[in-house]
């Protein structure tokens, strides 16, 4: 149902081969979230997540959201904070194994 009402972003080598993608949906009209952010691994540290948050973040703003959120990998938290997010609490853990952290990012 959030597919029609939702922003996705997708980053491509030069043969179109994509190599990083997200998702962009409004829970409401003031806070976005950020979902479904992945890079592939041989291709991080190169600045294709940052390209991609700040691309989200623009389609957010322009919808006129103040906030983003988002639930980060743990391992993840880093990159997020380096991008401004902040950490709220600790969210689910995904396949009983991998922790997640509700994060937050005000954009006005």
């Amino acid at each position: 149902a959030l597919d029609t009402h939702s922003w996705h972003r997708m980053a491509c080598l030069a043969g179109r081969e994509p190599v990083g993608v997200a998702r962009l949906h409004l829970i409401d009209p003031a806070t976005a979230q950020i979902r479904y952010m992945a890079v592939e691994p041989a291709f991080q540290r190169r600045g294709i997540g940052r390209a991609l948050t700040r691309a989200l973040e623009e389609q957010a703003a322009h919808l006129g959201a103040g906030t983003i959120v988002l639930h980060a990998r743990e391992t993840c938290v880093g990159f997020y904070e380096r991008l401004g997010y902040e950490v709220l609490a600790p969210a689910h853990t995904l396949f009983g194994a991998i922790p997640h952290h509700e994060m937050r990012k005000r954009l006005l």
